[in-house]
């Protein structure tokens, strides 16, 4: 059955496991470490109408003593005249034809421990689980689930290694019980056998050919009057095989595993398998789920209308911002125009600077507008240091050739001036000239030799 990892907040379990001779109660506690057996109970049944009673009164008596909570979960293990098995088939799609009842009063549930595509049936009958929850609800307990005595085995089946396996199980005192399952583990068949019958191994011998002859065309791997020996395996108690003649029955038999029938109780009860369902055990988890489901919804609509707000937010800031730019752009247009304007001064004051440095005068500006070209020239850039003369404007050809055949006096012919970079941009710029000063003339010869002669004339006067 499953236990999850996060179980319903349920701290007891009973599993009770139904035979024709007795009843036997084991109590599942969980606690910190998880879910561990608390009690175990054994109880013998008597036969015909005092069988039910007996056995409300046994599972009431486990209850009260144990202090079983109402309302707490209980699990059956059925044994195979209560819960019956229909073998998988190839040849009919529909399991209600091969019902011994009508299908509309059964409960029946497919067994998915095979690997085959085929499943066998597990099917109760609706009159059997009435009592079973009759019973039940007297003892204040929910009945959950059903199970197969059959499904105990299923494991051993592994060890059969792809040959039908026969379970002969029980004891003497207790009856017997005859479980058959498939090479992939699926179930074929299961039945009480009385204890006369297995104790005569010429009758048991007969009673287990019986049953593989009944089985389905095809479970064999062969017609079922011609099974292959090595296609069968028996498993039952020691004193079983040592009764059962090797004449009689020519199948391998092995020994079952010295395990108790609380012990195999357990192992199912910790199982991943499945009996028949009446009472879904998931209804809390199913709450936690659509609890958390809503909690997470809500967090994702506060978290999504959060994105919203900051979303809006961030839209008004982005839009403040560039209002606040385009407020700010024709100041910073003018920052611009005003840094331009304090370079050129600086380099105005520095080339004043160099002038008086060198003790060079610059050249008179009343003489440079006389040589420049009339309008519609315009003079755009002018930088005078003293030695050297730097223009620039708009002009056509006519203004340029005025200023080439115009020179300044003391200064070159203009020469060709790479356009400044503040006036890169411009298109008109056609007039973009420099010059320097010529250098100082060197003294002529005549002064030279008037002083000479001047110097020479004292000498000569004082000559006797």
């Amino acid at each position: 059955m499953h236990n999850r990892l996060l179980p319903p907040p349920r701290r007891h379990q009973l599993l009770v496991s139904l035979s024709a001779q007795g009843v036997q109660v084991l109590h599942f506690q969980r606690g910190w470490l998880g879910w561990k057996q608390a009690h175990a109970h054994r109880a013998d049944l008597p036969d015909g109408e005092g069988y039910l009673p007996a056995l409300q009164a046994a599972l009431g008596a486990c209850s009260q003593q144990w202090r079983i909570p109402a309302a707490s979960e209980i699990v059956w293990v059925l044994a195979g005249d209560i819960l019956g098995i229909l073998p998988p088939t190839a040849t009919s799609s529909e399991a209600g034809p091969l019902l011994p009842f009508a299908a509309s009063s059964v409960l029946t549930q497919t067994d998915h421990f095979g690997q085959g595509t085929q499943k066998s049936l597990l099917w109760i009958h609706k009159d059997w689980v009435a009592e079973i929850e009759r019973i039940s609800a007297a003892c204040a307990l929910q009945t959950v689930e059903l199970f197969a005595r059959a499904q105990l085995f299923q494991p051993l089946s592994l060890q059969c290694k792809g040959q039908v396996c026969m379970v002969l199980e029980g004891e003497a005192a207790g009856g017997y019980c005859l479980h058959i399952l498939a090479t992939d583990g699926a179930l074929l068949r299961s039945r009480v056998l009385e204890t006369a019958s297995v104790q005569d191994g010429a009758v048991l011998a007969a009673l287990l050919k019986l049953e593989l002859a009944a089985l389905p065309d095809g479970v064999l791997g062969s017609p079922a009057q011609n099974v292959p020996p090595q296609n069968v395996q028996l498993w039952a108690s020691a004193p079983v095989l040592s009764a059962l003649d090797e004449s009689h029955w020519p199948h391998a038999r092995r020994a079952l595993p010295a395990r108790s029938v609380a012990a195999l109780l357990e192992q199912l009860w910790r199982s991943s398998l499945e009996g028949i369902v009446l009472q879904a055990t998931q209804q809390y988890l199913v709450q936690k789920i659509n609890f958390w489901s809503s909690v997470g919804g809500a967090v994702g609509l506060i978290g999504l209308a959060l994105m919203l707000w900051h979303d809006g937010q961030l839209e008004r800031h982005i839009e403040q911002t560039h209002e606040d730019l385009r407020q700010q752009a024709p100041k910073v247009e003018a920052a611009k125009l005003l840094k331009l304007k304090t370079l050129w001064m600086a380099d105005a004051v520095q080339a004043a600077q160099a002038q008086e440095a060198a003790h060079q005068t610059p050249l008179p500006l009343p003489q440079l507008l006389a040589v420049l070209p009339p309008p519609p020239a315009t003079l755009l850039y002018l930088r005078l240091d003293g030695q050297k003369v730097e223009l620039a404007g708009t002009g056509d050809a006519a203004a340029l050739q005025w200023l080439q055949e115009r020179t300044l006096p003391d200064y070159q012919p203009f020469a060709e001036l790479p356009v400044p970079e503040f006036l890169a941009e411009r298109s008109d710029i056609g007039i973009h000239l420099q010059t320097e000063k010529l250098p100082p003339a060197p003294p002529s010869a005549e002064p030279e030799a008037a002083s000479s002669e001047a110097s020479n004339a004292p000498e000569k006067a004082a000559k006797p």
